[in-house]
């Protein structure tokens, strides 16, 4: 509770490179009767990364940088799209925040455009025998395909596991 004069400043800085931002929100407060502080909490584990009408979801790649990769094809649409780019980090006072447009045409620049870090994107994990053969049976109760397209495509999972 303020009685003269209070003054609350929430932002974000970042730190944008070939295939990574580094986040940092904070939360500056001053009081005439007691002086400002500072506070700067740490960003989600996950935030989203808006690229004109695009949603990408990032994952904290390093915490102690409080760094997220930027997968190629949201890198590809930075430099592509000339819509608007916005972060939403969850659990901190200023959730949303919003690229302007001079550091926006910097960014289009400074982002690596042609190939994918690999130790940051989560493979697809492979798919169990029985996972196969429960969708293809699916297809067959939902009437997607007939009796003998079941029969051969469960072959072919059989034969392609052994």
């Amino acid at each position: 509770m303020c009685f003269i004069s209070c003054n609350f400043y929430n932002g974000v800085t970042s730190k944008w490179s070939d295939f990574f931002v580094d986040l940092q929100p904070f939360e500056n407060f001053c009081m005439t009767l007691t002086g400002c502080a500072s506070q700067y909490p740490s960003p989600s584990e996950e935030i989203l990364l808006k690229i004109g009408d695009s949603n990408y979801t990032l994952k904290m790649s390093d915490s102690t940088q409080n760094r997220y990769y930027i997968p190629l094809i949201a890198r590809k649409d930075i430099a592509s799209k000339s819509g608007d780019i916005s972060i939403e980090i969850q659990g901190v006072k200023m959730p949303v925040y919003k690229i302007g447009t001079k550091n926006r045409e910097t960014l289009r620049t400074l982002i690596d455009q042609s190939q994918e870090l690999t130790e940051y994107v989560e493979a697809e994990k492979p798919r169990t025998l029985k996972e196969k053969l429960v969708e293809v049976k699916d297809l067959l109760d939902s009437g997607l395909i007939t009796e003998s397209e079941y029969q051969e495509m469960r072959e072919k999972i059989l034969d392609s596991n052994n």
